[in-house]
């Protein structure tokens, strides 16, 4: 239960199948008290994605609220039919094949990528909630995603005037905007505010930046970024190698920070 965009309290609701009914329907009530902190920080953009199969169509539900910016709204994305998977795959292999043909070209990869992202837009992102964005543009430094949907790549999304419907330099990404993706738990629980306070104790910051063998694929400022992690945090670094990273992910409880610099 959200009050705008804050999560005020969870409804856990169960039952039970039987053969037949034996009583009466009727209305069940609950109710509950919170106290909310003083210091309440002001809640994100948000944008929740939720995925729903009519026959063999496929949608996404979206809800856009601001508290700050005054709005809440929901609407849903055009139809596509089909396996999604297959879409995904298509999605990823048009990205590949605008790499191609930019050359190398860091301008001309830029203008594909803005061209792809106000596709995948118009594909996707109901008009209401396209309208919204692009009229609070300037306005937003965060937009935090909670989605069940793990594979589209809405970071790469292009907003474009609605009124022209044509993709400029001047059109932003949504990870431009400052778009996050946030974890929900698989019990549904709703941990959708930002904690207030980070803690990273130490002996439990870690970080993982590979060393790429090809100059093409070297990050210049991931070496600024762990020097960064080990004067601040004490960083320790973590091999660059799966079974490294499953071991340490497996110990559980023994990471308040793990950062992540590479492609």
């Amino acid at each position: 239960v959200r009050q705008g965009s804050v999560p005020c309290l969870t409804l856990k609701l169960s039952f039970a199948i039987v053969a037949q009914r034996t009583g009466q329907v009727r209305r069940v009530t609950t109710e509950s008290d919170m106290q909310p902190p003083q210091d309440w920080p002001d809640s994100p953009v948000q944008l929740r994605i939720n995925e729903f199969t009519r026959g063999l169509d496929t949608l996404y539900h979206f809800t856009l609220s601001s508290q700050k910016l005054g709005f809440d709204i929901n609407a849903d994305s055009p139809r596509f039919t089909g396996d999604r998977l297959a879409y995904v795959k298509a999605l990823y292999a048009r990205i590949e094949n605008r790499v191609v043909l930019s050359k190398g070209d860091i301008k001309a990869f830029e203008r594909e990528m803005r061209a792809e992202g106000g596709q995948l837009l118009d594909e996707l992102i109901p008009k209401s909630i396209q309208e919204l964005l692009w009229k609070h543009r300037l306005k937003i430094d965060s937009i935090q995603v909670l989605s069940e949907e793990p594979f589209i790549p809405w970071e790469i999304l292009c907003l474009k005037d609605p009124a022209k419907g044509v993709v400029t330099p001047a059109c932003p990404f949504l990870a431009e905007l400052g778009l996050v993706r946030w974890y929900t738990p698989k019990d549904m629980t709703d941990n959708s505010m930002p904690t207030q306070m980070l803690r990273v104790r130490p002996g439990r910051a870690f970080h993982i930046i590979p060393a790429y063998p090809h100059p093409d694929y070297v990050l210049p400022e991931a070496a600024e970024e762990e020097k960064f992690l080990v004067k601040t945090f004490g960083s320790q670094r973590l091999a660059a190698e799966s079974n490294t990273i499953a071991d340490k992910l497996a110990e559980g409880g023994s990471l308040d920070l793990l950062h992540f610099a590479g492609h």
